[in-house]
């Protein structure tokens, strides 16, 4: 799996959410599970867990005084 990193804004103090596009890795298998993400308390999807996971941040991020796009850090100089 990935580190635990929100998947809006980046804050290493997120938790695990599972959405309606979930699918468990097969046995034996590593790697980060489809419909698995991280995200911080600010960013909390409680209400769109019933959603495919793509539709869920998209629509934190539409919502009213959502964050907007994920901002990308600019490159280390």
């Amino acid at each position: 799996m990935r580190p635990p990193r929100c998947a809006i804004c980046g804050d290493r103090s997120a938790q695990t959410y599972r959405f309606a596009d979930y699918v468990a890795l097969p046995k034996g298998m590593t790697g980060h599970p489809r419909g698995l993400e991280y995200f911080c308390g600010l960013h909390s999807p409680s209400g769109y867990t019933h959603l495919p996971l793509g539709e869920a941040i998209k629509a934190i991020q539409e919502s009213p005084g959502g964050p907007g796009p994920r901002k990308t850090p600019p490159p280390l100089a």
